[in-house]
């Protein structure tokens, strides 16, 4: 299962609401949010990795983010006022892009501006808790967050392809190019 996929299953239910709540969205446009949210940022960590330097970067960032403890209790963090470090997250994965990422999936999923900012900072420090839980479980180094974000990259782009449910109204916003696949749009759009 890939790393989308298995924290779309986490960011469900109890977390969704309070997700939700948060933002001031109804379930249904917070999710469409989510599924249009992940990709990108997910591809940007991908891209971000594709060098070592890149790595060992985002490797230091997962440091900074502890011990992954956020996902022990996803409702709660996602319910209180706290975000963390999200600024730097979003800063160090879109650089100057950020707001390009918040235009689409706001188009994506229909939630004014406001609403969509204040989601994606939400999800920066849950996606960096999600990644060192990872990080932690399988022992990898730099080369190993490579691989393993390398590998969820190819994913995204067999599942935009077939056209799966969690990629598919991100891939139809997101497909500039037409070419059936966004991952090359979304990385293109942001570096």
């Amino acid at each position: 299962m890939s790393l989308i996929n298995q924290l779309s299953e986490q960011l469900s239910g109890p977390a969704l609401q309070a997700l939700s709540q948060q933002i001031g969205a109804d379930e249904n446009s917070t999710q469409s949010a989510i599924s249009a949210a992940l990709p990108m940022m997910m591809g940007a960590m991908a891209k971000n990795a594709n060098s070592s330097e890149g790595a060992s970067g985002l490797m230091s960032m997962l440091d900074m983010d502890g011990d992954g403890s956020i996902m022990d209790d996803l409702s709660g963090f996602l319910g209180s006022t706290e975000n963390g470090p999200a600024a730097s997250i979003l800063s160090n994965l879109f650089g100057g892009q950020q707001s390009n990422v918040e235009r689409g999936v706001s188009q994506a999923a229909g939630l004014d501006m406001g609403q969509t900012s204040q989601l994606i900072s939400n999800l920066a420090p849950v996606v960096m808790s999600f990644l060192n839980k990872q990080k932690q479980e399988q022992g990898f180094d730099a080369g190993g967050l490579q691989n393993m974000l390398q590998q969820e990259r190819g994913m995204m782009q067999q599942q935009a392809q077939e056209g799966n449910s969690l990629m598919d109204m991100a891939n139809r916003f997101l497909d500039a190019d037409g070419d059936g696949s966004a991952i090359d749009d979304i990385l293109g759009k942001l570096f």
